[in-house]
């Protein structure tokens, strides 16, 4: 499930959209059965000429909002009726009283068609049935109490609110030690563990949170005790279970608060690399920074930067802060990095990232707290230069895990990518020496796939 334009799609309203495609389908539109039959170069056959008389007669249109008059049905009917009556006296063959089965269904076929027009109508129709109070369901994995604590204020940045709620699933990974049986604890069903455990610690952290925004959170807590080997599947089928649009998993390093590396898990990054490659949703991987101490005077505002180079995983970064900047409290900035020279790049993702920043770009006039800029550059050195400027400034920088290889913006910076599972630009935002505690969530889009060329 992806997140992007509105990140959930599982709260479609099923039934008025089936009633729709039948709607259309009763429709043939005249138009386009003309064409189906020219390319098919069957227009001037006896199935096409049927066709094309059948359509012109499904065509018939009635003033909008408005029933057909019972004296127009029966003065349809009545014509085709003489029409007959005239046929057969003048002896022509009645081809449409005798069909052949084939050719009836090759001609249900035909009319079925539909144009450009009537899938675009579906597709617009579609996306209005999404309800705006649908809920924004995110599967949240923390090891640690310092983890859970920053995944709670990424949450609470998350905005939610009565027309957009949020469902919280909290998944506490613990290590299964000596011969213990592997264990997932549901606590929703009164399933407990000692008062006193890390566990019960985390899980308060989440129910206060929940108390905090009452009415507007739902919080429901897992544990599970399992092996390290096993943690991957414990996060994705729990996360396939829930129906999830998004998955936050815990950097493995940690930073203390001189901004010195004290962390470096392995076995987590690899639990992490497995999740990101089997996960039922997208995944975001949260570097947590808020430790390091601030020097810079500190802002009633949160603010939240995107770095946009384009892809499908930039556009789920976008989505996602887009929903941030709903909130008064969030002030969002959103950097594309365009590089010098035009190389030639895909002109259907050009396309979709133009269309996902257009709403960016009209919002960042009428509202104060979404601002949007181009900075043009010409390699990777460049890239790196205006990356190494940006965390005295922000709170939150969150990009796509997956750009194109070729780009000039990221070239030279390939080869010294340390964290692959990062992305070039997200290893270089969580691999440099900072001295601020911005945070670094890198998101990575349903389905995508590491990538060497």
């Amino acid at each position: 499930m992806v997140f992007s334009s509105k990140l959930n799609y599982i709260s479609f309203t099923v039934a008025p959209t089936i009633k729709y495609i039948i709607l259309t389908q009763t429709f043939s539109p005249f138009p386009v059965i003309a064409c189906l039959l020219n390319d098919l170069k069957i227009i001037n056959s006896d199935l096409g000429r049927l066709a094309l008389a059948t359509a012109l007669i499904r065509d018939y249109s009635t003033p909008e909002g408005k029933p057909v008059d019972e004296l127009c049905i029966a003065f349809i009917s009545c014509g085709v009726l003489l029409s007959a009556i005239i046929s057969d006296f003048l002896g022509a063959q009645m081809y449409h009283w005798k069909v052949p089965l084939k050719d009836a269904t090759t001609l249900a076929l035909i009319l079925s068609t539909q144009g450009i027009v009537e899938m675009a109508g579906l597709l617009i129709f579609t996306q209005n049935q999404s309800p705006d109070n649908a809920e924004l369901r995110i599967f949240v994995c923390v090891h640690r109490q310092d983890e859970a604590l920053a995944a709670i204020k990424l949450l609470e940045v998350t905005n939610p609110s009565r027309e957009s709620p949020l469902l919280v699933h909290v998944l506490h990974l613990m290590e299964l030690k000596g011969q213990a049986t592997p264990l997932l604890i549901n606590h929703k069903f009164g399933q407990k563990i000692s008062a006193t455990s890390r566990s019960r610690q985390i899980i308060d952290i989440f129910n206060y949170y929940k108390i905090q925004y009452l009415g507007l959170v739902n919080v429901q807590a897992f544990t599970a005790i399992s092996t390290p080997k096993f943690m991957h599947y414990n996060i994705c089928s729990l996360a396939f279970d829930k129906l999830t649009s998004l998955v936050i998993l815990p950097f493995h390093r940690k930073w203390n608060s001189q901004g010195k590396m004290i962390v470096n898990n392995n076995t987590l990054r690899s639990i992490n690399h497995q999740v990101i490659e089997l996960a039922p949703c997208s995944v975001g991987i949260l570097v947590d920074r808020r430790k390091i101490q601030r020097t810079t005077p500190v802002s009633p505002l949160y603010h939240v930067a995107v770095l946009f180079l384009g892809g499908n995983d930039d556009r789920e970064a976008l989505a996602y802060a887009n929903r941030m900047a709903q909130s008064p409290a969030v002030h969002l900035t959103v950097l594309r990095l365009v590089a010098e020279e035009n190389t030639g790049e895909d002109n259907g993702e050009t396309m979709l990232d133009s269309e996902n920043l257009k709403e960016i770009r009209l919002q960042s006039s009428p509202r104060g707290n979404v601002m949007y800029r181009e900075e043009k550059v010409k390699d990777g050195l460049d890239t790196a230069l205006i990356i190494h400027t940006m965390d005295k400034i922000y709170d939150l920088i969150m990009v796509g895990q997956q750009h194109r290889l070729d780009s000039p913006v990221l070239s030279g910076l390939l080869e010294w990518t340390e964290l692959p599972e990062l992305g070039a630009i997200g290893d270089l935002l969580a691999s440099q020496d900072t001295s601020q505690p911005v945070s670094i969530l890198v998101v990575q889009q349903q389905h995508t796939k590491f990538k060497t060329k």
